[in-house]
């Protein structure tokens, strides 16, 4: 009975080593200001996958990113980030190589005081 599961856990061990390589992903889309529909440039696009291996860029002109990624995993995390926005995030699944994700972020309130 021990050897038996002992050769389950190698067995087991081995099959987890196998599948936790690492995949090619391609992850891009826009960021826009969803009160005005214009693409904001210079937001931080963050892809983190749920391993938490992650890789960072910066929108272009035209609110643009293109993230190549490498992950363990099929699930992940989009984020985008600009001064005076709040962020955004949503979720990424590859069910293919290449998945496009539009964020909106909206601007922080402006304090109304006297």
């Amino acid at each position: 009975m021990r050897r038996f599961l002992l050769a389950c856990a190698l067995f087991a061990s081995v099959g987890c080593q196998e599948s936790a390589g690492l995949s090619d992903y391609r992850v891009s889309g826009y960021v826009r200001d969803p009160l005005t529909g214009h693409a904001l440039s210079g937001a931080r696009v963050t892809f983190t996958s749920d391993t938490l291996r992650s890789k960072s860029t910066t929108t272009s002109g035209d609110g643009s990113y293109d993230l190549r990624v490498q992950s363990d995993t099929l699930l992940g995390q989009v984020k985008a980030e600009k001064s005076g926005y709040e962020s955004a995030q949503a979720t990424v699944y590859f069910d293919s190589s290449e998945r496009r994700i539009d964020l909106a972020i909206r601007p922080l309130p402006s304090d109304a005081g006297p």
